[in-house]
């Protein structure tokens, strides 16, 4: 909407289911739209040490196996993030290495409203009428086909062999390339042929054109796209976009293979 008031409105859609708004406009919007693959400032790429996402990062013995347990971890995505992660954001009041402004009063209980909410009708309305693991497996199981899903179209956008991965100037703390041209080098499309992938990822399968139109509605990625795909080949930057998911992921995974050995 050309209304901020409708677009903050809609936003708290989020809160109410598990997330928070707030928190996700400084973590999305802000450090991962702008500081895209940067590491130590884009916080997709942290895992607290258990993947290798970026070249930038150090090796760990475990990485090594990495691309067997990567998409078991995916899963967990968003059970953490409803449980315990944006308590934890709140409270030190950091992403990563980033720092937020101070919560207020209003955040605080905005944030714990909206999980007494959330935790009411997941868990303690079904407990009324199912038995507890009933409801347990239900709750589980939701997010880990949510955080498979959310996982995946995250890394398939840029997480990939041919995603660019900057690492800033050690002295102006400034990367090399401007940041339109920055955020289509380190973004990739995939399955845009796909009107079923297109219609359930609500377009993020069009991910540059994302990036680089984040204001701009969807349902027009598709047309865009095309003025993008040409812009880039006259300018010489690359347009990284894969026929299918199935490509996508097998260049994930070898990705996370590469990312283990070198």
């Amino acid at each position: 909407s050309t209304s901020k008031l409708i677009n903050r409105i809609m936003g708290f859609s989020l809160d109410l289911v598990g997330g928070n708004s707030r928190i996700w406009r400084h973590k999305h919007n802000i450090l991962h739209h702008t500081y895209t693959n940067i590491h130590e400032v884009d916080e997709d790429l942290h895992t607290s040490g258990l993947l290798r996402l970026s070249p930038n990062q150090d090796k760990r013995r475990w990485h090594r196996y990495q691309h067997l347990y990567a998409f078991v971890l995916y899963g967990f995505l968003t059970l953490f993030w409803v449980t315990a992660q944006d308590f934890q954001r709140l409270v030190t009041g950091r992403i990563f290495n980033y720092r937020m402004p101070d919560a207020s009063a209003t955040n605080w209980s905005g944030l714990i409203l909206s999980k007494v909410v959330y935790y009411s009708y997941m868990i303690a309305i079904p407990l009324l009428f199912h038995p507890l693991w009933y409801v347990v497996i239900a709750f589980v199981g939701i997010h880990l086909i949510q955080g498979a899903t959310l996982s995946l179209v995250f890394q398939l956008a840029h997480a990939l062999e041919e995603n660019s991965f900057p690492n800033p100037s050690t002295d102006s703390r400034e990367v090399e390339k401007e940041w339109a041209v920055h955020e289509v080098e380190t973004t990739a499309n995939f399955a845009t042929g796909n009107r079923l992938a297109t219609w359930y990822l609500g377009g993020l399968n069009f991910q540059i054109e994302h990036h680089r139109f984040p204001k701009v509605c969807h349902v027009h990625y598709p047309a865009i796209s095309k003025i993008v795909r040409r812009t880039c080949e006259e300018s010489s930057v690359p347009y990284v976009d894969y026929r299918s998911i199935t490509a996508a992921v097998a260049s994930h995974y070898r990705f996370l293979r590469t990312m283990a050995v070198t």
